[in-house]
């Protein structure tokens, strides 16, 4: 049977399905394209349902999304809103702030001090403290440590004057202490014995074989019942200065040695951290404060170095004629030396190499200093010699900004003897002077008229102790 063509309708033309459901005269369902309706723009589903009940619209969040920066500068705000609610003057309160956590807040003592007329009394006298000369001390909080030549360690009370400990190191000389919340540490000279005694109870660990040579021996003690912690050793020669770090790592230990090194312990690990190298000849004085860096002085080199630690330098100042046996911080940038030859006090700045403003013979003429005390960030600080006299010293600002620039006696306390030690309390209410009948580092003179004593002055009014 022969197929027929059905004649197409042109381009365009559609077929047609037949609607009676019959079938086109080839026996086949006519097929309608037809056209589609338009699609909804909006689809519905079951999320988009909840998220018009919640009113929440994502690309609109997206764009308004809280990044960490702008939160931060929210809550501080709303945080400083809140304190300047609480107090009239926010600014400076923010400010002091700052200050006590960079440890630069200023404490201003000189105008509370007691006349001479009553400052020269001690509160108490503690006679025969020591049963040789008194070489050093330190306090923490209202607690005195003193040390001897025998290598006794005594505590004692600021608010009674009574013995609190007292302890014999059977480790020689002790020529240095420093002390801080969680340790106290010594150190001295060690010659003429075989090795060094390790004690009773919880000394283990010290019995160093010496053979008769000089060696210098650090040990860390408990500060409320002095018991033995560590000892460190390394040293070749005596141990003439020891200075915590005030901050961070409250184990940092400075060591300032007679072998011309300085060593940095660490007191919490219980562990050796490294050897800084500077001076010609032995280290005799050390000190420090927040930062990670220390001051000493070198004595016979006439040279002060600050050493920078992080940087791994360190900076050297000269001045002084002759040999340099003390140093203390006044802040972070200052600081005050004593000399023993010329027995002048220096003041330093960190970026002058030459001292800013010398006193020649603070003492008199041919009287060394030999022991100085200093508040961090206070206006005065004192000087102690074997003429009979310990100086309390008050500074004066010049500048802009304004910096120590000078300093003048202001308060005169008679001691007699060496004065050995001196100790200010971190408040500034107490000076501890420390005597004894030779001095701290020889036997050079000897006044058998004296007594190694302990001398505790309350040195503010009471109208600066309530401020």
């Amino acid at each position: 049977m022969a197929i027929r063509k059905v004649p197409s309708k042109g381009p365009g033309a559609k077929r047609k399905i037949n609607q009676k459901g019959g079938k086109g005269s080839f026996g086949q369902d006519k097929i309608v394209a037809k056209v589609a309706k338009p699609i909804d723009d909006d689809i519905t589903s079951e999320s988009d349902h909840d998220m018009k009940d919640d009113g929440y619209d994502a690309l609109e969040a997206s764009q308004f999304e809280e990044t960490a920066g702008e939160k931060k500068l929210r809550l501080t705000k709303q945080l400083l809103a809140e304190r300047s609610a609480l107090t009239e003057n926010l600014e400076e309160e923010l400010e002091k702030e700052v200050l006590e956590e960079q440890g630069r807040v200023e404490i201003k003592i000189a105008d509370k001090l007691k006349p001479d007329t009553e400052i020269s009394t001690p509160k108490y006298h503690l006679k025969h403290a020591h049963p040789l000369s008194i070489t050093c001390s330190c306090i923490s909080k209202t607690t005195l440590y003193t040390a001897c030549k025998k290598g006794f360690i005594t505590s004692w009370s600021l608010e009674t004057g009574k013995k609190i400990n007292k302890i014999n190191s059977k480790n020689g000389i002790i020529l240095a202490m420093a002390v801080n919340d969680r340790f106290l540490a010594t150190g001295g000279k060690n010659t003429g014995s075989e090795n060094v005694n390790t004690g009773e109870g919880g000394n283990k660990g010290r019995e160093i074989a010496i053979k008769n040579q000089q060696i210098g021996i650090v040990d860390v003690w408990d500060p409320t019942n002095l018991s033995h912690k560590h000892s460190f050793t390394g040293h070749k020669g005596a141990i003439n200065g020891l200075a915590f770090r005030q901050s961070g790592n409250l184990g940092a230990l400075y060591s300032a040695s007679e072998d011309r090194t300085i060593k940095i312990w660490d007191c919490a690990l219980e562990s050796y951290v490294e050897t800084l190298y500077g001076h010609q000849c032995g280290v005799q004085a050390i000190d420090a404060w927040q930062k990670e860096r220390c001051v000493s002085v070198g004595g016979r080199d006439n040279t002060l170095c600050v050493f920078k630690i992080p940087e791994e330098s360190h900076l050297s100042f000269t001045g002084h004629k002759g040999s340099i046996d003390c140093v203390k911080l006044l802040n972070d940038q200052t600081f005050i030396t004593g000399g023993a030859d010329d027995g002048a006090i220096c003041l330093w700045y960190a970026d002058k190499r030459k001292p800013k403003f010398t006193f020649p013979s603070a003492h008199g003429d041919s009287n060394w200093i030999i022991s100085m005390a200093s508040i961090v960030n206070a206006d005065i600080f004192a000087t102690g010699s074997n003429n009979g006299e310990v100086k309390i010293w008050k500074l004066h600002k010049e500048g802009k900004p304004a910096r120590f620039a000078s300093f003048k006696v202001i308060r005169t306390i008679k001691v007699n003897g060496f004065v050995n030690a001196l100790s200010f309390s971190a408040d500034g209410a107490n000076l501890c002077v420390g005597v004894g009948k030779e001095h701290r580092l020889g036997r050079w003179w000897c006044d058998k008229s004296v007594k190694n004593s302990v001398f505790i002055y309350d040195i503010l009014t009471n109208d600066g102790l309530t401020k």
